[in-house]
């Protein structure tokens, strides 16, 4: 039988707490982790998306290029103004827009990427003092349990003895049944 009292009870609560929390931060850690990977998995197709602009870029750019060498005509300088003009618009602000959109969002990911990485560091940190605490509250818990019940146990062993010493003290000082009838007999 175990000893239990108020502040055996405080140091299971404070204990538990402890626990507790460990379950929600490795929750809220698995949690961070699927975050990082869906994140990832965006950059990968934002980075596929700008491996495809830059390739459809080149490709348009080539074919156009290529295009007033097979034009012999008389409107070939008006075709050539009009492949210039798609040139520009392949080549020109709105690609370049969309290029510094694509770098901002690999930025923006991999900046909430490594957010996410130090909350984890954090939350892993909060699993470490709250470890730390368990193992203090623990021994904290075992020394009062060890010092309250000491010294019950030496009192309990010192009546204990006190009850036996009385106990054959009584017994010394009363004759048994048989001696009282052979003194009895003596006279």
């Amino acid at each position: 039988m175990s000893y239990y009292d108020s502040t055996v009870a405080s140091y299971d609560t404070q204990i538990n707490n402890n626990n507790q929390r460990i379950i929600e931060y490795n929750q809220r850690i698995r949690q961070l982790e699927d975050d990082i990977e869906d994140l990832n998995k965006v950059k990968i197709r934002v980075v596929d998306l700008d491996s495809a602009l830059t390739t459809a870029t080149e490709k348009t750019s080539r074919r156009i290029n290529n295009l007033p060498a097979l034009i012999i005509n008389p409107f070939s300088f008006l075709k050539m103004n009009y492949f210039a003009n798609f040139l520009d618009v392949i080549q020109g602000n709105d690609h370049k827009k969309a290029k510094n959109g694509i770098e901002n969002a690999l930025f923006k990911i991999d900046f909430k990427i490594k957010e996410l990485k130090r909350e984890i560091e954090e939350l892993r940190a909060e699993i470490n003092r709250c470890n730390s605490n368990i193992g203090l509250l623990t021994r904290q818990k075992s020394d009062y349990i060890t010092e309250t019940t000491a010294p019950k146990q030496e009192s309990t062993e010192i009546k204990q003895k006190a009850e036996n010493e009385t106990t054959e003290k009584s017994i010394k000082k009363t004759p048994s049944k048989s001696s009282k009838k052979s003194s009895k007999k003596k006279k």
